[in-house]
């Protein structure tokens, strides 16, 4: 008896069909648009030579020239197989991208571009290096460049870092703030960066910026401090156990620094600590115990708990709000701080002003959901100092 062929060979015998089909076709229309375009540019030419006296032939002369000056090698074939080939195909070496993003993103187009970054990064920094031209536009040409990841890389590797790490405490404010971008925008999520940049003491750099004789670019260097702490564990170990929080304790309450830089610093404080209490995966666990137990002795000892709150008096929305925001993140390490009454009354306060439920209206859009958000943040940390309250009454 003959038995039936079985379903899924037949299946994959004509997935494997269709997949070939789909190839040649591809490869079929491509070339067909080339033989066009190719075709075209002839037939452009000829129409210049014949209505060479009209305004509108002599705009295109230059433009039809510049087409025929296009030759297709075999080279280019070889291109558009490829290109082919990632069009048909779900997978491959141009999808998958180091930064682990999976998207359809690294094109023949964006190989070209990132060969082409390099070349001017190492023509830029050789420049530097050899007549010490510390412009701010080539600084900020430098910028421009590190902020995609493996130009960044290229960036160090070519002794970048050591090339601008001293520009962090420059004279001229111009020079240093370039300097700080530059230090940011390579720094910040790159691993490879962040490992050359502790081996070239970043950290001593960026100390030695905020403490200093007054910098005129506070702001800036805590933008590249943050950048150089964020996901790193190492980096806040380190910065910790270098009276870290004693530095930016001090700036929090210091009248001559601006309110920018200290939104940074709260800001800076709030991400810490939503960091190590977040159960990352990628940390060692003895290592978290050991950021969080140095994190929160700082707090504690360079009074942040009792500064902190302080920022609630401030008759801004943007300030209050990240205030909250921070405040709720830092609950834990300042709860009896946070508990004292002239604290819950600012709070208290500041819950009835923004309360969206007692409020009849608001001047717009943007007004209500900002204050929406400062009311839950504060209606939040208020129910979490209230229990925590009960909770120390209970167990005195």
């Amino acid at each position: 008896m003959n038995l039936p062929s079985s379903p899924s060979s037949h299946s994959l015998g004509i997935a494997c069909t269709d997949t070939m089909q789909t190839i040649k076709l591809i490869l079929f229309l491509l070339g067909i648009l080339v033989l066009h375009k190719i075709n075209r540019s002839k037939a452009n030419l000829q129409m210049v030579a014949v209505s060479k006296e009209t305004d509108e032939a002599k705009k295109n002369s230059s433009f039809v020239g510049n087409q025929l000056d296009v030759k297709i090698s075999i080279e280019d074939y070889k291109q558009v197989y490829s290109l082919a080939k990632n069009i048909s195909h779900s997978k491959g070496p141009i999808i998958m991208s180091k930064e682990g993003d999976l998207e359809y993103r690294r094109s023949l187009v964006r190989k070209i571009s990132l060969k082409t970054r390099s070349e001017v990064l190492k023509k830029l920094v050789k420049n530097i290096q050899k007549f010490s031209n510390y412009s701010v536009l080539a600084l900020q040409e430098l910028e421009y460049l590190v902020h995609e990841y493996e130009t960044a890389v290229d960036f160090v590797k070519l002794g970048g870092l050591e090339l601008v790490l001293p520009l962090v405490n420059h004279e001229d404010s111009r020079i240093a703030s370039g300097a700080l971008s530059i230090l940011t925008a390579a720094v910040q999520g790159n691993p490879i960066v962040q490992q050359y940049a502790e081996k070239a003491h970043i950290l001593d750099y960026i100390i030695r910026a905020l403490t200093g004789k007054p910098h005129n670019a506070v702001t800036s260097v805590l933008f590249t401090l943050s950048s150089y702490l964020r996901n790193n564990a190492v980096s806040q170990l380190k910065f910790f156990r270098s009276n870290g929080l004693h530095i930016l304790a001090n700036i929090l309450q210091s009248p001559e620094e601006t309110m920018k830089s200290k939104i940074k610093i709260i800001d800076l404080l709030n991400d810490i600590a939503v960091e190590i209490y977040s159960e990352p995966e990628d940390i060692n666990e003895d290592k978290i115990l050991q950021i969080r137990r140095l994190f929160a002795d700082g707090v504690q000892k360079e009074n942040i708990c009792e500064k902190l709150p302080r920022f609630l008096n401030y008759n801004d929305l943007a300030i209050q709000g990240k205030t909250a925001n921070a405040m709720n993140s830092l609950n834990e390490i300042c709860v009896k701080k946070f508990n004292q009454k002239n604290v819950m009354e600012s709070i208290k306060r500041l819950i009835d002003i923004y309360n969206p439920y007692t409020k009849k209206y608001w001047y717009s859009k943007d007004d209500m959901e900002l204050n929406w958000l400062i009311w839950n943040d504060l209606e939040t940390l208020y129910r979490k100092m209230k229990f925590s309250k009960r909770t120390i009454k209970t167990e005195l």
